[in-house]
């Protein structure tokens, strides 16, 4: 429903936040993050995000849901901002995790099998 409220039959989530996993300042991340929002292509709806370790021990970071850009085109943006991966949503299937780069670890490649996981039809 989100997606058609936005017109879009895809959307992307894109954080520029702790790139590589590597812990910045909250202040040099919302810099990242404006950085972000400059290079997403103009017509695009966003909505803000707020991505939470259930287990409290990694920091909020904060990005945007992108709808209608294209698979490519946000992989090259989590690419230019040194994150790992994106979640990619397309109407009616499950979320995706999409690796941007090689995963950190062999235990995080499992997460890869059971996208999934990761919520029901948008």
């Amino acid at each position: 429903l989100l997606l058609e409220s936005f017109g879009a039959t895809v959307a992307a989530m894109i954080t520029a936040a702790n790139p590589r996993s590597r812990r910045l300042p909250a202040a040099e991340n919302a810099s990242r993050r404006e950085q972000l929002l400059a290079r997403i292509p103009a017509g695009h709806h966003m909505v803000p995000t707020v991505a939470q370790d259930p287990r409290g021990q990694w920091p909020d970071e904060h990005g945007i849901l992108v709808f209608g850009l294209a698979q490519d085109e946000a992989i090259d943006l989590a690419r230019a901002f040194d994150q790992y991966a994106i979640l990619w949503c397309r109407a009616g299937e499950p979320v995706q995790l999409l690796w941007a780069s090689a995963p950190p670890s062999p235990a995080a490649a499992h997460l890869d099998q059971h996208g999934a996981e990761y919520g029901g039809e948008t």
